[in-house]
């Protein structure tokens, strides 16, 4: 009988921490995922390399602002150059509270809006972007790399004959 109401009094105390702990986590899980997004607040620039099938690798220099829009999320705005070239992109990136994910928009002058649901791994966040022909079939994967002090962009084109175009650009903070 004894042994019952231990158990009985370790369940209750058990359920009880659980439940005023499981209340305090998830915010200061939000805190810190919108604390980490917002740590990207500045001008990043950095120079890569763009490859295509066939031919030789050309430089491509890139700079991004990104800018506060609001306690969760980030604008961002970029401009890359390559070969007498420019793509620019601009979006937002979000913690999302109510849905404790990290969300993406992004459009560009190269193609239409794209969306993603981003990932945190340790202190770094990815958000990956895939672009659908009327086809069906996937034509242009970006992807954004948010880590400790770096923002790194790469893309990938793959044409309908075949050949692709891929770009890595690693920025730093000016």
């Amino acid at each position: 009988m004894t042994t019952f109401r231990w158990n009985a009094i370790g369940v209750a105390v058990f359920m009880f921490l659980s439940s005023v702990t499981g209340s305090i986590v998830p915010a200061q899980a939000a805190q810190y995922d919108i604390d980490l997004l917002q740590s990207y607040i500045g001008s990043w620039r950095g120079t890569g390399s763009l490859n295509r099938t066939g031919e030789p690798a050309e430089s491509v220099r890139c700079r991004m602002e990104v800018t506060k829009s609001s306690n969760e999320k980030v604008n961002v705005n970029g401009r890359c150059t390559v070969g007498g070239g420019v793509l620019e992109m601009y979006g937002t990136l979000a913690y999302i509270s109510a849905s404790s994910r990290y969300e993406a928009v992004i459009n560009s002058t190269a193609m239409d809006e794209l969306h993603a649901v981003g990932r945190r791994s340790g202190s770094s966040v990815s958000f990956s972007f895939v672009a659908t022909s009327e086809e069906g079939s996937s034509n242009v994967s970006a992807q954004i790399g948010l880590s400790t002090d770096s923002i790194d962009v790469t893309f990938s084109v793959r044409n309908d004959d075949g050949s692709r175009i891929t770009a890595t650009v690693p920025m730093e903070r000016l």
